[in-house]
């Protein structure tokens, strides 16, 4: 599965690195230089930026941004849960152990 989705992303990227942009060069007023960029208002650009990212997030989930807290990040099923407390097991400061669900909030 993971050697699928990282040929998927690949490909993907490739796709958006092909697709034509429009390159604008504006000069500098102070410097007289030009400061060139690509630009893009193509709808296809926009769906394969889009795809990488949830390309990308689909394989690494919350192992690279992490979780708010009082979230954690599961690395088993790459998503953030609510950190499971107890009267033994205390949440992290500035949040209170509800007892009823067991969970920090």
């Amino acid at each position: 599965m993971t050697r699928f989705a990282v040929l998927f992303l690949c490909s993907v990227l490739g796709v958006a690195c092909a697709g034509g942009g429009q390159t604008v060069c504006p000069q500098d007023p102070a410097t007289g230089m030009s400061q060139c960029t690509t630009t893009s208002n193509s709808l296809g650009d926009a769906i394969a930026v889009t795809g990488v990212a949830a390309g990308v997030y689909a394989v690494t989930g919350c192992t690279v941004n992490g979780c708010q807290l009082p979230d954690r990040c599961n690395t088993s099923t790459k998503r953030c849960e609510p950190i499971r407390c107890s009267e033994s097991q205390t949440c992290p400061a500035g949040y209170n152990c509800r007892l009823d669900t067991g969970l920090c909030r």
